[in-house]
């Protein structure tokens, strides 16, 4: 559970740094700070290269979310689906800048543990006029609607109490029930929530999502150890001392760029893509966001920066029915994300 805050309060830094604007995150990084204290936990300055870091993870998911409702016609439903969605605030993001009159109606489902669920919705309670949305249901299955007439008709959001852990047919049955349609459009997001995950785990629950959601992508951001090196074998040895990494963990068994496309393609999304977060860096980003993160902070460890962005994976795989996941999935100049032919890039389909 510490690791919904640890995200807060990573992000928390990057945006004081300057790196991106994020209005909510604040209200969530002082109920974390909070927690803390009560814990006696000590926060510690969060360094640069982590900070750039971060500023890449948000770029590049913030970017596979607007192409993806920017494929999508405005008649049609979009679905977004966040698993282990933690403390994020990409949806209020969305209902505050991003929804216009030609975007399509945003279907919106948060998926994690009931307890980091109802942290969640403390925070939204506590800063009502900051989130602007209304709460519906209990227990399960929680609604947001915005109270802003201008976004109520395009947009809303579900949260879903559910253990990714305890079971695939249960959370299919939560995830059509709170209103999602098996044939519309549908991007799932996940970072840094497999490398907790059995690898067989992880294997059923993507089948099931490719079998049941058949016009679906999915996007995701973990970290790689790589295959002998010895930063990565530094990561294994601490994620290992700290109980993330099991024998049987995604972490140890889908080391490279290439085990993660090829789990995708294994499970059912017939286009899968993945890259290191150093050539995501490079190419997802823009050159208008580099600069930023330049202006933001003076990046002294630059080989360190580099070593570590090639130790996290971003990948994309789509199901052979999602025309939009196909155009996701694209390289070279027609890439809407920016992804570049090069040897770096490990394509499946």
């Amino acid at each position: 559970m510490a690791t919904a805050g640890d995200a807060v309060t990573t992000k928390f830094a990057t945006v004081q740094a300057g790196y991106y604007e994020d209005p909510f995150i604040a209200a969530f990084h002082n109920a974390s700070s909070i927690l803390a204290r009560r814990r006696n936990n000590q926060s510690r300055p969060i360094q640069v290269i982590i900070k750039r870091g971060t500023f890449a993870r948000v770029c590049c998911i913030e970017k596979t979310i607007e192409k993806f409702l920017g494929l999508i016609e405005p008649s049609q439903i979009a679905q977004v689906v966040v698993l282990g969605a933690g403390k994020d605030t990409n949806y209020f993001r969305l209902i505050q800048s991003r929804l216009g009159s030609n975007s399509p109606f945003v279907r919106w489902v948060e998926v994690d543990h009931a307890t980091i669920l109802q942290e969640k919705l403390s925070v939204i309670d506590d800063n009502s006029a900051l989130f602007n949305v209304e709460k519906l249901g209990n227990g399960d299955y929680i609604e947001l609607k915005p109270i802003d007439p201008s976004a109520q008709d395009r947009s809303n959001c579900v949260m879903i109490a559910h253990d990714l852990k305890s079971g695939t047919d249960l959370l299919m049955q939560k995830l059509v029930r709170s209103g999602l349609h098996p044939e519309a459009p549908t991007l799932f997001i996940s970072e840094c929530v497999f490398m907790y995950m059995p690898d067989n785990e992880t294997r059923r629950l993507l089948s099931a999502l490719s079998a049941t959601f058949q016009k679906s992508c999915i996007c995701q951001y973990e970290p790689i150890v790589g295959n002998g090196d010895s930063f990565g074998q530094m990561m294994e040895e601490n994620l290992s001392k700290a109980g993330v990494a099991g024998a049987d963990s995604g972490l140890l068994k889908v080391r490279s760029n290439h085990d993660h496309a090829n789990r995708l393609y294994e499970t059912g999304f017939t286009i899968a893509i993945a890259c290191d977060m150093y050539a995501a860096y490079e190419a997802i980003l823009t050159d208008e966001q580099r600069l930023r993160a330049n202006r933001s902070e003076f990046l002294d460890e630059l080989e360190e920066f580099v070593l570590i962005m090639k130790h996290y994976s971003f990948s994309l795989g789509s199901t052979s029915e999602s025309s939009i996941g196909r155009r996701l999935c694209t390289l070279g100049k027609d890439s809407h994300l920016g992804f570049e032919a090069n040897r770096s890039i490990s394509r499946l389909s």
